[in-house]
């Protein structure tokens, strides 16, 4: 995994606030986190979990949820609709139609 790509993507998405990452799996992960260093060791120290990050702006309170600066397994709560303070981004997943067996 390229560490660097994940700080680049973050510093132009996210630059100077607050991010979420979840993981993606069986045992799911939480953490916010303010610090890309903190983050990114978080994630090297769960290699072989799939995260991906909340978009848009979470409100500040959330901060002080249980995972602040740490990855909790099975979180009491993460953001929701109503954490987001601003949408800057909207995600589309678009695919072709393509006969079946065809990767995307």
């Amino acid at each position: 995994m390229d560490y660097q790509k994940i700080e680049k993507t973050l510093e132009i998405f996210k630059p100077s606030k607050l991010v979420e990452i979840r993981s993606v799996g069986p045992r799911p992960m939480s953490g916010y986190f303010k610090n890309l260093q903190t983050l990114i060791a978080s994630v090297k120290n769960n290699p072989k979990e799939t995260f991906y990050f909340v978009l848009n702006d979470i409100k500040e309170d959330c901060y002080s949820r249980e995972q602040s600066e740490k990855l909790i397994a099975k979180p009491k709560g993460t953001t929701t609709d109503s954490d987001i303070s601003w949408r800057e981004w909207l995600l589309i997943d678009a695919d072709p139609r393509r006969v079946a067996g065809v990767m995307a």
